[in-house]
């Protein structure tokens, strides 16, 4: 199996970031497509943790780090034809607080700004 990397800034104002990972390998049938990205859901049940397969976590994460930074990702693929991940975000994409993890926090240890 093949994998390629694609990184490029687009648009007019140079303004988004798109990266694109591809593979040749044996791609999603299209009834799994719509689930990639709800945790713990693996296409192939049968790959468990214990014999090293996936946590079915690893794309729900990527899509709450880049949704967190205003961008998208998606996920086109064919049987026998490969996987393309895609994701998009704006170029300066400060991450935006978002659920339980927003606001400030005191750090454990931390005195503050001190001489």
């Amino acid at each position: 199996m093949r994998l390629l990397v694609d990184a490029r800034i687009v648009g007019a104002d140079r303004a988004i970031t798109v990266v694109e990972v591809r593979d040749d390998g044996d791609g999603i049938a299209p009834e799994h497509l719509p689930h990639v990205f709800e945790r713990f859901y693996r296409v192939d049940p049968g790959r468990s943790r214990d014999g090293g397969g996936s946590s079915g976590l690893g794309l729900a994460i990527v899509e709450a780090i880049v949704t967190a930074h205003g961008g998208t990702l998606d996920v086109t693929s064919a049987p026998r034809r490969g996987t393309t991940v895609r994701v998009t975000s704006p170029v300066d994409s400060s991450p935006r607080p978002v659920g339980p993890l927003s606001g400030s926090r005191p750090v454990p240890g931390d005195r503050g700004p001190s001489a």
